[in-house]
């Protein structure tokens, strides 16, 4: 952003000493217009809920063919993430848990809004895995998800 005030103000300062200034200076404008316009859309500051994932007539929250979590107590009609409701989720490791077997693995939540980090459950990886976990605040949450400290994967809900 900088770098292009500074080009801008070289290049018209440049411009007027050549004669050239109306057809040069539009030339810059439109130049720095497009540049601040690429550098700005590649800054999305806001999450979007992940899409749920569908198998074998289950459907989870997570990441396609990798992690994928699902709401297993409380009404099936309500949100599977509700600010400050504990629930119970089945974890699947999908196609992995046979390697996974015996390794560590932390759920870690991320509020958007108000940059937050809990540790939402920690426990080494079963055939079948359960964990009991709740949200405190209502928005878009990044679930991280790592494998023996490192991240396997990450997706985001919408807690309401």
């Amino acid at each position: 952003m900088e770098a292009f005030a500074l080009l801008f103000i070289s290049l018209t300062f440049f411009l007027e000493i050549k004669g050239r200034v109306i057809i040069m200076k539009k030339f810059i404008y439109i130049i720095l217009f497009f540049g601040l316009l690429i550098s700005c859309s590649n800054q999305d500051d806001h999450w979007r809920k992940s899409p749920l994932i569908s198998v074998d007539d289950v459907v989870y929250h997570g990441t396609d063919q990798i992690f994928g979590m699902t709401k297993m107590n409380g009404d099936p009609d309500e949100p599977s993430f509700q600010k400050g409701q504990g629930r119970l989720y089945q974890l699947t490791f999908f196609d992995q848990t046979e390697k996974l077997v015996g390794k560590t693995y932390t759920l870690t939540g991320f509020h958007e809004e108000t940059g937050e980090t809990v540790e939402l459950y920690r426990d080494e990886i079963q055939g079948e895995n359960a964990a009991k976990l709740s949200l405190d605040k209502s928005g878009f949450w990044k679930i991280e998800v790592f494998v023996d400290e490192k991240l396997y994967t990450s997706f985001v809900v919408d807690v309401v």
